[in-house]
């Protein structure tokens, strides 16, 4: 014990974190190969979860005894391999963290370790503090939402399929293993589509949309297929996938055709390839003759293309695109000038001269229309240094942003040509209006979250928690975890915080802190204490008949702020501490610990920093 009497500043700094929902606290000497037991529960000093007084060896028996998920035992183990260890805090201050599932009461619970350097750590003496916590609720919770976030980010809503997105992913890592691969695709677009519309709502033209959907499903499988815009699939396959793609996508080519008005005009392609697009192009153009075959069986549906007939080829193509794009501009970006090609009328800079400075209409541009949190983003990747830059090793660049009027815009960069160096000097641009309204709600749904993340960091240690609303002084209770009854219902709806600290102060506080407690709840006085401290925390004396005890009990107060200065709110956590105070108080297996809640009830609302 000579060491703990020596240390008592590292025990006191230990007994707060007691507070919290620890599972496990050691102090490890990493130089001796020991440990130092601060909490513990009794039945991890046992032979059957492996426990050594080496502490190397109790780590590895830990893990190999079953204690330890097997996916996570790997993981484990080299985190916790001394050795590693001793060379990390030799070099660094950063603490160690890693997550693992544990066993826990029959089934394995998300947890999380922290290896961090002690004050008195020294290279001849490498003292460090462990400390392990269940992250298991609020980690699951992470994964869903990841895993909801990146479903919603690649993922057709009205379909199913991969979208745009997942498309340009795919292509994107089958260009980067910079090999030859086989290719096969499958290119479709259904065949009026804009009739059913138009004739029988957008609600049919859904089924019909969600009818050929199926059938690229059942013949080639899900995750081989596509849907990048509102009437065009892919389907694509690589490599060993790609082995007989030709005579499936024929055999699916012919049950199209078998119906007397084709769903859909179909083209594909097969062929060894470094990119995906090189494939596409070709299995596009045999689309675009197989729906002309189309139109010329079944008139009825060319509208559009009766009143284009008589265009030439260009413009043809031009007006083709400008309904999907909002502009059509050509770059040089060696000479620094562009010259707009087509420019839909609802355009936002409308009106703009049709040629000029390229530089300068990238600046402009952002600086009129797009929204301010976006401005810094769209201006960097459209400038020239960038596009010069990144278009050495990439065919297109993509960015999404959001106009100042709420509209998502997307904005290609495709490489026209290129200099003798290898360098980008011409390039196509055009954007178009997407619906970013699916991943906008997610995102405001995490921001939420993100914001709130306190609140659920502290459900498991608090007893209550309530949010304090700086700007109205009204305090709600945000979620009662085991606070009494005649709590809750006193804050059922939002009370005035002056009202509500003269209740607690008259209802639950020990006498001789009054004033005290006055003091350390000022708004004023919490606004300022937090302005560089995440938390600050007091403790208080209740008096008796407080959650049915016959005796004195004791509660901490914790305040933070969510997220910055900005958010105009705090929190407040509460967190019964009696039992940790008499356990310091009556030595709990370690005599020489004092408490540090005071004795004299006035001295109890000291702030300790979080």
């Amino acid at each position: 014990m000579t060491y703990l009497k020596e240390n008592e500043p590292h025990m006191e700094a230990s007994m707060r974190l007691l507070a919290q929902t620890y599972l496990k606290i050691l102090m490890v000497n990493l130089t001796e190969d020991s440990h130092i037991d601060i909490k513990l529960q009794d039945f991890e000093r046992t032979a059957d979860t492996g426990y050594r007084t080496r502490i190397s060896e109790w780590l590895r028996e830990f893990a190999l005894t079953g204690q330890v998920y097997y996916a996570d035992v790997d993981q484990y183990l080299r985190a916790t391999d001394l050795q590693v260890l001793r060379e990390h805090f030799r070099h660094s201050d950063e603490s160690v963290r890693v997550r693992y599932r544990r066993a826990s009461g029959g089934e394995f619970r998300w947890v999380q370790m922290d290896l961090i350097k002690a004050e008195d750590y020294t290279d001849d003496d490498q003292i460090v503090m462990l400390y392990i916590q269940d992250i298991h609720d609020s980690y699951i919770r992470e994964l869903e939402e990841r895993r909801e976030l990146e479903y919603y980010c690649n993922t057709d809503e009205l379909t199913g399929l991969g979208n745009m997105y997942a498309h340009h992913n795919v292509c994107g890592i089958i260009a980067d293993s910079m090999r030859i691969h086989d290719i096969g695709v499958l290119f479709a677009d259904i065949n009026g589509l804009k009739v059913v519309n138009d004739t029988r709502g957008h609600e049919a033209g859904n089924q019909y949309i969600r009818r050929f959907s199926g059938m690229l499903t059942r013949h080639f499988g899900h995750d081989s297929c596509y849907r990048i815009s509102g009437d065009e699939f892919l389907v694509i396959r690589t490599d060993s996938a790609a082995e007989g793609f030709g005579e499936a996508a024929g055999e699916f080519e012919r049950l199209v055709k078998s119906e007397n008005t084709p769903i859909a005009a179909i083209g594909w392609h097969c062929q060894s390839a470094l990119a995906v697009e090189t494939v596409v192009t070709k299995a596009e153009t045999n689309m675009y003759m197989d729906k002309q075959l189309f139109y010329a069986s079944h008139p009825e549906y060319k509208r559009d293309a009766v009143e284009l007939r008589f265009r030439n080829e260009t413009d043809f193509l031009m007006d083709v695109l400008t309904e999907s794009y909002q502009v059509l501009l050509f770059a040089d970006l060696e000479k620094d000038s562009y010259r707009i090609l087509r420019q839909k009328s609802s355009s936002v800079n409308q009106g703009e001269a049709a040629e000029g400075l390229y530089s300068v209409r990238n600046d402009s541009f952002c600086d009129k229309f797009v929204s301010d949190e976006f401005v810094r983003l769209r201006r960097s990747v459209g400038s020239i240094a960038n596009l010069r830059e990144q278009l050495k090793t990439k065919k297109h660049l993509i960015c999404d942003y959001r106009l100042k009027d709420g509209q998502w815009r997307e904005s290609t960069f495709w490489k026209m040509e290129s200099d003798e160096r290898g360098i980008p000097s011409k390039i196509m641009y055009y954007s178009q209006n997407i619906d970013h309204s699916m991943i906008d709600r997610i995102s405001r749904r995490t921001e939420a979250e993100r914001k709130y993340s306190m609140i659920a960091g502290l459900r498991e240690v608090s007893s209550g928690i309530f949010v304090i609303y700086l700007d109205t002084e009204r305090v709600v209770l945000n979620e009662n975890l085991t606070l009494p009854d005649m709590i809750a219902n006193y804050f059922d709806g939002n009370r005035a915080c002056d009202e509500a600290r003269e209740y607690l102060i008259r209802e639950f506080l020990a006498e001789g802190q009054e004033e005290q407690f006055r003091k350390d709840t000022d708004l004023l006085s919490l606004r300022k204490a937090l302005t560089d401290k995440k938390v600050v925390s007091f403790f208080y004396r209740i008096r008796p008949g407080f959650r049915r005890r016959d005796t004195y009990s004791y509660c901490k107060l914790s305040f933070s702020r969510p997220l910055s200065e900005e958010d105009d709110l705090l929190v407040l956590a509460t967190k019964d501490i009696t039992d940790v105070v008499k356990w310091a108080r009556g030595g709990g297996a370690r005599e020489n610990f004092r408490a540090s809640e005071p004795e004299n009830p006035a001295d109890a609302g000291t702030p300790q920093e979080g």
